[in-house]
C-alpha cells in the first residue's frame, strides 16, 4: 500500500508534504476520520481517530484554536459509549465550529 501525502505543498511553497492521515490509516487496527474542506475544496484537516491494540490515537490540526477546540471534544467525548466514530465526529464538530461557516463544507 502507497502512502499518499496530504497536498498543501501545492498551494503554498511554505508548506511540505503531510504523511499523517494515510500513514495512520495504514497503520491503525480501527480507524475512522472526517475531513474539512475550505469553500475552494482544498482539504483543511483529516481528523484520524483510531485504535492501535489498546491504544486511542487521534490527531489534532493547527494552528492552536483548532488543535484546542479538537482536544476539548476528544475530553468530553472519550468517556461517552460512541467510540472512535464518536470521538471523531465530536471532534470534527468542534473543529468546524472554528471556522466561519460559509467559508468550509465537510463531508459530514
Amino acid at each position: 500500500m502507497q502512502v499518499a501525502p496530504g497536498g498543501g505543498h501545492r498551494f503554498s511553497s511554505t508548506l511540505g508534504k503531510d504523511y499523517t492521515h494515510s500513514a495512520m490509516k495504514q497503520w491503525l487496527d480501527q480507524k475512522t476520520s472526517r475531513q474539512i474542506y475550505g469553500k475552494n475544496g482544498h482539504m483543511w484537516t483529516n481528523l484520524v481517530c483510531g485504535k492501535k491494540g489498546n491504544c486511542l490515537v487521534v490527531n489534532v490540526p493547527g494552528p492552536l484554536r483548532e488543535a484546542e477546540a479538537a482536544i476539548e471534544a476528544f475530553i468530553q467525548a472519550v468517556g461517552k459509549s460512541g467510540g472512535i466514530e464518536g470521538i471523531n465526529r465530536a471532534m470534527t464538530e468542534a473543529v468546524l465550529a472554528q471556522y466561519p461557516q460559509e467559508q468550509v463544507r465537510n463531508d459530514g
